[in-house]
């Protein structure tokens, strides 16, 4: 498990590696990514991408964690870690900007097309369906799993 800071809004990403990489830009090389205190491994983890931190500096748990040798590497507040995070924060303000649907914030058990849905104070026990490819975007002021 990876632990860093969260938002109170998330998103489910199912687009073509173009779409995606405008969308996120250079956060879209970013596996995972973390802002302060820091970013934590507690175990076994196998990362797919770079690991990056910023502003803070720690990164912690590499070993055991690992990446995926090609794929990536840590990033300890370093200028790519810093436009990773930038790039981020656009994306988040662009997707929170969009206009949702509403839903009933027990996402297990619904079906979703692509599209734009807000959620509220949402849960996430059960299997939550995204039938098709395209854009989904959950807004939620809180997700419990």
């Amino acid at each position: 498990m990876v632990r860093g800071a969260a938002a109170g809004f998330a998103a489910r990403l199912l687009v073509s590696a173009s779409a995606l990489a405008q969308l996120l830009g250079t956060a879209a090389d970013v596996a995972v990514l973390g802002a302060t205190p820091n970013v934590t491994n507690t175990g076994l983890s196998v990362i797919p991408g770079n690991v990056g931190v910023w502003p803070a500096l720690s990164i912690t748990g590499f070993p055991p964690g690992s990446i995926v040798p090609g794929t990536g590497f840590l990033h300890f507040g370093d200028t790519i870690a810093q436009q990773a995070q930038s790039d981020t924060t656009t994306a988040y303000t662009t997707l929170a900007g969009l206009s949702g649907t509403s839903i009933p914030p027990a996402l297990g058990g619904q079906t979703l097309t692509p599209g734009v849905y807000s959620a509220g104070a949402a849960d996430l026990t059960g299997t939550l369906t995204l039938n098709g490819p395209g854009l989904y975007v959950i807004q939620t002021t809180a997700l419990t799993t």
